[in-house]
């Protein structure tokens, strides 16, 4: 009776020396255009329509899925009387990995190896995501540089849509060169004699 059905009434405002009519939700029901009475009311929603539940769901996590991607699950959000029911968003965070780092569909390994790794070569396993070991040697004729990049192709991330094709494994070499306390005099020798110091001023 209140709002005649309407959800909503007038009300006069006073604005300055102006009066002027202001909408606002019925008071008496709520904004909805309907009451229900005590004896008519649902004992378990009690006249609100709606009631609420638990409801698991099962998420699936395609491979290859990156950063950012988005799962909806459409219709199971809460639902409201007279509107669509809403839609579930799960947004995928990935987190960082202790020996890789990812980009797209590549991942990249750094790899510390010393001088004399650099110069004669180096054998190492590394542990893989899927849980293989893959076995690196690097070639016995070729002197490691430092940031030098090895590629494995088809050892990257699986690609999304396609888990039979994958991304690269990137192998960046980084040389921890020996600090000046650790070069004894014969060691020192040694190098000059196959690496002799160049002076330019002359």
């Amino acid at each position: 009776d209140n709002c005649n059905g309407e959800g909503e009434i007038l009300i006069p405002t006073k604005v300055g020396s102006r009066f002027i009519e202001k909408v606002i939700p019925c008071p008496e029901c709520k904004g909805k255009g309907e009451t229900i009475s005590k004896e008519d009311e649902c004992p378990e929603c009690h006249g609100e329509r709606v009631v609420e539940e638990e409801r698991e769901i099962s998420v699936h996590i395609e491979q290859g899925a990156e950063d950012g991607d988005r799962i909806v699950f459409q219709g199971v959000s809460d639902e409201i009387p007279g509107a669509d029911t809403g839609d579930v968003v799960i947004t995928l965070r990935e987190e960082k990995h202790p020996l890789f780092e990812r980009k797209f569909n590549n991942i990249l390994y750094r790899k510390h190896v010393t001088l004399s790794e650099a110069l004669y070569g180096v054998k190492f396993i590394i542990p893989h995501l899927d849980g293989r070991k893959l076995v690196i040697e690097s070639s016995k004729d070729k002197v490691i540089s430092n940031g030098m990049v090895e590629i494995i192709e088809n050892e990257g991330m699986p690609i999304k849509g396609d888990p039979f094709k994958k991304g690269h494994l990137f192998i960046e070499y980084i040389i921890d060169m020996p600090k000046r306390e650790q070069l004894d005099d014969d060691f020192k020798k040694a190098l000059l004699k196959i690496i002799p110091i160049v002076d330019e001023t002359q």
